[in-house]
This record gives structure tokens, C-alpha cells and sequence, in this order.
């Protein structure tokens, strides 16, 4: 039987993680056709539904046991395929080989990277590894073509080499409704440097009084673990307290109570390779307001307002300008509905990945 060797162990992040956890689903449900061995991050919760052609192998990623099992499978149950859905894989094999591209600071300038020296030591050495995986690998998948335009550059992988396979729609979304929207603004993102959390604070710091008189709220969805010291200060500081308020991470399926009411959705990420809750945003007919970066206009053409990046004034006459003009905002709405349209669900996905 056809067998399939699917890397989903470095999947850590949010969007990623949750690829990992529908991807699962839908096998365990639906396939018939390949013995599959999937290796899933050591803390997954895996889904109830059951199927006796998938091992499922709990593995920490990088560590000796991740490493004696890979080399292990790789050439002695010798797969067909292998799909290392997160980046990095430096052993040539003899199957196709289909990696991930889903890390933006692999692509991006490290000057440009405002992180600590340690970690931009850290981001060099898995610019190198990945650099290295890419050179064994039959296809390098991105999730949007900006991404597939840089990592073709940097990278100098040939074009025949390289796919894009947007992310599914992972969650079951029934028709939206324009009626019963809170004065909620969301922005659905777990905490890092470059997801700039701390430019809503400052837009709120500035603008407070325009928030609490117009009694408009912004949730937060920062697990405890995320929570760094100056985000610990903004979370605690009046009076900007009273207008965001941080929920803490949440399952996917409990997000569909905060899509179905919120107003807007503002979503500041200064990179993204793909952005998941953006296009869940577009399918709820949830209105965005994100900055005039590539990633954020390749996906919200016709449901976004696009503010200059790093301007608070701008981004807050947008988040303004559809808090007062129904029309404007009815005109997004619309757009998402047109928008939503375009995306996959997770078998459409599934099987043009393996037609790779």
C-alpha cells in the first residue's frame, strides 16, 4: 500500500497547529487509500475519530527521539511521500518530498528582524537548515504567491519546484449576518514580536476617550504563556484595561462566538506567511482593518480598509471611518461574502496536496 510519512511535529504555532488538528480529522474520518504515519507535536490533543491505516506518533521536534524515529522511517518503512508541514527536513530521500514553507523571518531581511541578538543567531541557523532541506526536496509549498516570490529568490529554488496551496477554511461556517454585531473589535493572534500587540495599546492609549464614549471594546486572544513583561504592563495599566480585555487562548471552535459578533477586525501583524484568522474573518463577513503590507493585500482585497504601516492616526481613522459609515462597512461585508468563496475546504486541500 501507498505510504505517506506526514511531518506535522514542528507545527507549534496557532495557524500550523490547527492545519495539523483538521488535517488529522479528516484522515482519521475519511481515508482508505494510504497507510499514513503522522508525527504530531508531544502536548496534541488528538481528535476522537480513529482509523487503523494512520499511526499517529507523539513526537518533540528536533530531539534524539524525533531523529531515531525519522531516520528510522524514512529509510527502512521507506515511504512514498513525505510532507514536512513546517520547514525543515535535511535528509535526502527516496520518496517525493513536499516541504512547508511557513516561517516569515526564513525570507525576510535579519536587519529588519527586531528581535534579540540570540534569537537572530537562532533565525540564521534555521535559514541555513531550511536552505539545505530545500536542496533534497521535490516541492517547497507556500501559502501565499509573496511568499512563493521570496523564497524562490532567496532560496534560488527553481520555479518547477515551487507550489502555492492556501491554508483550508478550518472551521464549518454557516451564512453571516450583518445583524447582531457587537461594538467588538477582535484581533486573533497568539503573542510574538512581529504579531505587534503592543501597537493597539498605543492606539488606545491615544484614543481612549473616543473608544470608551462609543463603547467599543477589543478582545485579545494572548495565552498566559505568550505574556511577556511589557505586555504583562500594558494588560494592566489603566485605564486602557477598561477597553481590552484579554480572553487567553482559545480552542478553534470557540472563536465562532467572537467571528459571529465582532464589528472589525483589526489585525496589525507586521509579517505573516499566510494568516489564518484572516480568512476566517473574510468568511464570517467580518470587516478588516490592516496595514498596506503585500501579505495582508494578497488575501483582503475587497475586505479590508489598508492603513500605512506603523501609523496610529491612520489606523484609527480607519477603525473611525467603519464604526460611522454603515455604508462602508455594509461594502466590505459584501466583499467578504465574494471573497469567502475562493477558499478551500480541508478535502479540496488534502487532495491537491497529495496530487503534488
Amino acid at each position: 500500500m501507498y505510504t505517506i510519512l506526514i511531518d506535522s511535529a514542528n507545527t507549534t504555532s496557532a495557524g500550523t497547529g490547527n492545519v495539523t488538528k483538521i488535517l488529522l480529522s479528516h484522515l482519521n474520518r475519511n481515508n482508505k487509500d494510504f497507510k499514513i504515519i503522522f508525527y504530531v507535536p508531544i502536548d496534541f490533543v488528538q481528535p476522537p475519530e480513529k482509523n487503523s491505516l494512520i499511526l499517529i506518533k507523539k513526537i518533540k521536534a528536533f530531539s534524539l527521539y524525533y531523529f531515531i524515529n525519522l531516520i528510522f522511517d524514512l529509510y527502512f518503512i521507506n515511504p512514498d511521500k513525505i510532507i514536512v508541514l513546517a520547514n525543515y527536513n535535511i535528509f535526502p530521500t527516496s520518496g517525493k518530498k513536499i516541504i512547508f514553507m511557513r516561517h516569515p523571518y526564513l525570507v525576510k531581511l535579519i536587519d529588519e528582524i527586531q528581535i534579540p541578538f540570540i534569537q537572530k543567531a537562532k533565525e540564521i541557523l534555521r535559514r541555513l537548515i531550511f536552505r539545505i532541506s530545500t536542496l533534497s526536496s521535490d516541492f517547497i509549498v507556500t501559502q501565499t504567491k509573496l511568499m512563493h516570490d521570496k523564497t524562490k529568490l532567496i532560496y534560488n529554488i527553481p520555479t518547477e519546484k515551487m507550489r502555492i496551496l492556501k491554508n483550508p477554511i478550518m472551521l464549518n461556517i454557516a451564512k453571516p449576518n450583518k445583524n447582531g454585531r457587537n461594538n467588538d473589535i477582535i484581533y486573533i493572534s497568539r503573542f510574538h514580536p512581529h504579531k505587534n500587540h503592543l501597537f493597539i495599546f498605543n492606539l488606545v492609549d491615544k484614543y481612549y476617550n473616543y473608544f470608551l464614549q462609543n463603547n467599543i471594546s477589543i478582545t485579545l486572544t494572548i495565552g498566559n504563556s505568550y505574556i511577556d513583561d511589557d505586555l504583562k504592563r500594558y494588560l494592566s495599566k489603566y485605564p486602557i484595561r477598561n477597553i481590552i480585555r484579554n480572553i487567553g487562548e482559545i480552542n478553534i471552535e470557540d472563536l465562532y462566538y467572537y467571528y459571529h459578533n465582532a464589528f472589525i477586525h483589526f489585525f496589525p501583524s507586521k509579517a505573516e506567511t499566510f494568516g489564518n484568522p484572516l480568512i476566517e474573518s473574510i468568511c464570517f463577513g467580518v470587516p478588516l482593518v490592516v496595514p498596506d503590507l503585500p501579505y495582508a493585500k494578497e488575501l483582503c482585497q475587497g475586505c479590508a480598509l489598508f492603513y500605512r504601516h506603523e501609523d496610529i492616526d491612520d489606523a484609527f481613522n480607519k477603525i473611525k471611518q467603519l464604526f460611522e459609515s454603515n455604508e462602508c462597512w455594509s461594502q466590505l461585508f459584501e466583499g467578504c461574502i465574494i471573497e469567502s468563496n475562493t477558499f478551500i475546504n480541508i478535502s479540496q486541500w488534502w487532495n491537491e496536496l497529495i496530487s503534488f
